[in-house]
């Protein structure tokens, strides 16, 4: 999909209609509601549309800015967004502006697929294609509506399994190109992590000679096993609304090899000040 912009916009609109379904009965008490520690549902919109500014603005500029290197640096970069938020996209205000920059998201499919776009991203950033940058923009509208849409409705939002499993496979390529040498020196490991429920799937993850890979598929070798559903997954090892701990003793989680499933999940944990290495997918030449 990364050679191409027409069906990445045709699934950014997919995502688009049903957060509109979400948020259309939004009431101000559930704008007001906790969305984890330091956000409220109501931060949301306008976190997805900056993001989405953010491409629009980074076609063929820079602005003068740098990738971040850190999640620290990255959580700086977003709190600036907050603190300088004009009156009239805070609140439920926010989705309108949601509403301005998809529309403008809408205009790109004037451009090339391989049009230059900088990303002021950690692991994504830099100088990326067009058709790269409206791939990360899917991902991670999907990731943080996912999370709204568990915390609101305790329930995975309802979207085409084939688009959830694309996303998926989207995302399983950036955890693995984050990974530096440093991160698998002495590693010998084939890992397995399994999803179910409606575009879910199988990625085996090998880490050997200080690099890693991964299939979408199982693997007849494999030292690890972690088996879940998607829901679960998200709730555990991406967004911490649950304890790793507390799924497995509910068997929402189910490992074989639990020492050497702990390695693979230590490998990929992530600190304020972890440096992780920029993906090599999607880069771009600056014209």
């Amino acid at each position: 999909m990364l050679n191409d912009t027409s069906q990445t916009l045709v699934d950014l609109e997919t995502i688009w209609s049903v957060v509109d379904s979400f948020y259309q009965h939004f009431s101000p008490q559930d704008w007001a509601r906790k969305h984890g520690r330091d956000w409220t549902f109501a931060d949301m919109p306008f976190h997805l549309a900056y993001f989405n500014q953010m491409v629009i603005n980074g076609i063929r500029d820079d602005h003068g800015k740098k990738a971040p290197l850190t999640m620290q640096e990255l959580n700086t970069w977003n709190n600036a967004h907050f603190t300088e938020r004009p009156a009239s996209q805070a609140g439920a205000k926010g989705l309108e502006y949601l509403h301005e920059t998809q529309a403008a998201l809408k205009q790109t499919a004037q451009y090339a697929p391989e049009t230059p776009v900088f990303l002021p991203l950690i692991i994504v950033g830099g100088w990326r294609t067009l058709a790269f940058a409206l791939e990360y923009l899917l991902a991670h509208t999907w990731l943080h509506f996912t999370e709204s849409h568990l915390r609101y409705m305790q329930s995975l939002p309802p979207l085409p399994a084939d688009l959830v499993h694309r996303i998926l496979n989207f995302n399983m390529e950036m955890a693995r190109g984050t990974l530096r040498p440093e991160d698998l020196a002495g590693v010998d490991l084939v890992t397995t992590l399994r999803l179910t429920g409606p575009g879910g799937g199988s990625w085996t993850f090998v880490m050997q000679d200080g690099k890693c890979h991964f299939e979408a598929m199982t693997s007849e070798r494999v030292d690890a096993e972690i088996t879940t559903d998607i829901a679960t997954y998200m709730k555990t090892s991406v967004h911490n609304m649950r304890s790793p701990i507390i799924a497995l003793l509910m068997g929402k989680t189910r490992i074989k090899g639990v020492s050497k499933g702990q390695q693979f999940q230590k490998i990929f944990a992530v600190t304020p000040s972890r440096i992780w290495k920029f993906v090599e997918v999607g880069k771009a030449a600056p014209e």
